[in-house]
């Protein structure tokens, strides 16, 4: 799905909105949950309006982060679902400065807590980063917040930062060159 006119300029009537910064978290024995306006809060005023993202984050397996994003998670069953054999480990979150950093074994995972952004580390080597501006949050077919239902299709977006040289494997069966560097694929539930 294309929503930009080449890089800078978004296609008409689309809106795309991005976290900003954390403005609340919680840990759990074996989760992460943050909450993560599409504005930097000021004051207690600026939280009546624009949109929330909620974060999830949990280790699978050692060494391995799962980042869940969430806009409206509400109660409703969206399937099709099926079930995934996942015993969440333990996680470790300390706050270092303007981060909070998530340990797993050798990996590290920082988040920017006033700039939001995620970076992943390898026995203390930088392997990629996810910056604000790649957690994305579209509307197409936008006619604003009193008129959600009336609106367009929505659609949540990541893209992640890599290396020269770097390549990208598998990403589901889709069909076409094994090395999927440059292409963008539509991941989605049916």
């Amino acid at each position: 799905m294309k929503f930009y006119n080449g890089h800078w300029e978004k296609k008409m009537g689309v809106n795309v909105y991005h976290p900003k910064e954390i403005y609340e978290y919680g840990v759990e024995e074996s989760q992460l949950h943050i909450l993560a306006p599409d504005t930097h809060i000021f004051h207690k005023g600026m939280t009546l309006d624009g949109l929330n993202f909620t974060f999830r984050i949990t280790v699978p397996h050692k060494e391995v982060f799962r980042v869940q994003m969430f806009h409206y998670m509400g109660v409703k069953e969206r399937g099709p679902c099926f079930s995934l054999k996942i015993q969440e480990e333990n996680l470790s979150v300390q706050e270092q400065g303007e981060f909070l950093v998530l340990s797993s074994g050798r990996a590290q995972m920082k988040i920017g807590s006033k700039d939001f952004r995620f970076e992943f580390f390898f026995d203390g080597e930088k392997r990629t980063s996810i910056q604000s501006e790649d957690l994305c949050y579209i509307r197409k077919e936008d006619r604003g917040f009193l008129y959600e239902d009336f609106s367009g299709p929505v659609y949540m977006r990541c893209a992640t930062g890599i290396g020269v040289g770097e390549c990208i494997y598998g990403l589901g069966e889709h069909f076409g060159p094994l090395v999927k560097n440059g292409q963008s694929m539509d991941l989605r539930r049916r």
